[in-house]
């Protein structure tokens, strides 16, 4: 029996004697139970019947010998039911299932196969990674992570912004100013410094603006000079992108931008066109109506050109032939949430997907404090350097606490990552956050390092007992028993994060089984103790279950810190 099952086995019990649906709470005190119910309450009011005498009669009527694992039953006051574990025995499941099962612990088959296409992360080429990608980036990979542990079979998608103007604006910079051997050196770094040198040239002279827009032109009519440039400039830049996930331990199973879907757009424009959804304005252009809307959705311009809404329609429809996909997730800012409506009730309209099948994550906004980070170019943080400083803020704090640490640099390089990671992931998604070193690189609580260290600490215990004798699980200490059950209910965050595609659920259970686990260091002596044996075994399940956790954020386990 997994806990979940005993959740399952307590509401059916319960609910055989009632007429409503039973929900199970977590009680604040334990004097409340370990889990309680207030589904006597609710049917009460219904009834216009005390609610206390109801449930002293339903309890009367639960058989305890149905329920394996639980001591007693008892009737509160204002109706609510309260049940009591066998600490012995619950303790003693927990430990066996979690080291039985192993990294396969808290699996629950939600997805049951369901294919789920996740587009997130979608940088421009030419431009590096900064700041404002990684939020997208580490939500929509931890995601994936978790909706495939849970059943769903993922496909991540990086969807590149390989069109635009931009492009003829860094023909045009690379033609008059480019230089070969930087461009394969540092093609990121170059091809910014060149966009920057066009726009401030641009200022004094207006005519180069003509000339990169003849430029964007020709590579949208396929010249091959520009076609040979777009090519070189996007495989320089894929090359350096594929570094900086590597370094996030991010990947993705397609790299297909927009400009793969220039030729798919112009069928989709037909195909409205003849179904009578869309319709030609009086400028030209192609529109669809929405419901709605005041102003209506352009997959067309005037002058013929197609854009990014239309290559998103037809990335919908693409994806959705390709794949086959049961549910599309755009994990991308707040301030595309129009974008997106719109966008969704076309392909809707369209008869590519039905209802509920595409869903924008969206995510509020990242801010740093000024002076925080440095910066090559003016006010955009880029990635790179957020990466080095807080490996560079993660090897000081090394030093300081483990001056004998032989691997450093290679600790400090994922105690950093997983800093960044987890002060993202462990705030709602929706909400704006502020970036803040002190918070992030914290030994001390609620931070990556915090995880990564109680993991380490877990290690050491470990790697310094043995825990052959077997276990005795009686007398345990209050903690112990505390230690279990949020060890127990692992599962409760997986499906939260799955059915509200919240990663931040996991990361806070994450912190609260440390918090616990550090008081039970504290507290419960484990080495050379008559109760070596079972705390070895409640150590091992603690280690396992975090690792879990930590693989479904993508933050880097450490045995030693």
């Amino acid at each position: 029996m997994t806990m979940k099952d005993l959740e399952d086995r307590l509401k059916k019990t319960v609910g055989s004697h009632l007429e409503h649906e039973v929900k199970l709470d977590i009680p604040d005190s334990t004097e409340h139970g370990d889990y309680s119910t207030n589904a006597c309450l609710r049917e009460a009011s219904r009834k216009d019947i005390q609610p206390y005498s109801l449930a002293e009669e339903v309890a009367g009527k639960i058989d305890l010998g149905e329920l394996r694992y639980i001591e007693e039953v008892e009737a509160a006051g204002h109706g609510f039911l309260n049940f009591f574990l066998k600490r012995d025995k619950y303790t003693e499941e927990v430990v066996r299932r979690v080291v039985q099962e192993g990294d396969g612990y808290g699996k629950i088959n939600l997805g049951q196969g369901k294919i789920v296409v996740l587009d997130f992360s979608h940088p421009n080429i030419g431009k590096p990674l900064h700041i404002g990608h990684l939020r997208s980036t580490i939500i929509g990979d931890s995601l994936k992570r978790i909706l495939g542990f849970c059943g769903h079979r993922c496909i991540g998608i990086n969807h590149l912004g390989d069109m635009g103007t931009q492009f003829g604006k860094l023909i045009y910079a690379y033609k008059n100013w480019g230089d070969e051997e930087r461009l394969e050196k540092d093609p990121i770094g170059h091809l910014l410094d060149l966009y920057v040198r066009f726009h401030d040239e641009s200022e004094a002279n207006e005519e180069i603006e003509d000339t990169a827009r003849e430029w964007s032109k020709r590579l949208e009519e396929g010249d091959p000079e520009a076609e040979e440039l777009w090519k070189k400039f996007t495989e320089y830049t894929k090359r350096d992108l594929r570094k900086a996930y590597e370094r996030l331990n991010v990947d993705f199973d397609s790299w297909k931008g927009e400009r793969f879907f220039r030729e798919k757009s112009r069928e989709v424009i037909e195909e409205a066109l003849e179904m009578g959804v869309a319709e030609k304005d009086e400028d030209g252009s192609v529109i669809i109506r929405i419901d709605g809307e005041e102003t209506p959705y352009l997959i067309q311009r005037s002058d013929g050109g197609t854009l990014y809404s239309t290559r998103d329609l037809a990335a919908v429809k693409y994806r959705k032939e390709q794949y086959g996909f049961d549910l599309a997730l755009y994990v991308v800012g707040v301030p595309q949430e129009r974008h997106f409506k719109n966008l969704f009730q076309v392909a809707r309209k369209m008869g590519y997907v039905n209802e509920e099948e595409l869903v924008h994550v969206k995510f509020g906004m990242m801010s740093i404090p000024k002076g925080s980070l440095s910066t090559r170019k003016g006010n955009l943080i880029l990635l790179e350097e957020a990466l080095d400083r807080a490996k560079e803020r993660a090897l000081e704090a090394i030093k300081e606490k483990n001056p004998g640490l032989k691997n450093k640099n290679e600790v400090a390089e994922k105690v950093g990552i997983g800093a960044i990671k987890y002060l993202d992931l462990s705030k709602k998604r929706t909400t704006n956050t502020k970036f803040s070193w002190d918070k992030a690189l914290s030994f001390e609580g609620s931070s990556g390092p915090y995880l990564q260290y109680s993991y380490t600490r877990a290690h050491g215990i470990l790697d310094k007992t043995n825990g052959k004798e077997e276990p005795d699980f009686s007398d345990l200490e209050q903690i112990e028993f505390e230690l279990a059950k949020k060890m127990g209910r692992f599962h409760h965050p997986i499906i939260q994060a799955v059915e509200n595609y919240e990663p931040h659920r996991i990361a806070t259970y994450l912190n609260e089984l440390c918090e616990l686990f550090n008081e039970f260091y504290h507290k419960c002596r484990v080495k050379d103790s008559k109760h070596e044996a079972r705390r070895v075994e409640l150590v091992k399940a603690f280690k396992q279950v975090l690792g879990n956790g930590l693989d479904l954020l993508n933050i880097p386990k450490l045995e030693e810190m």
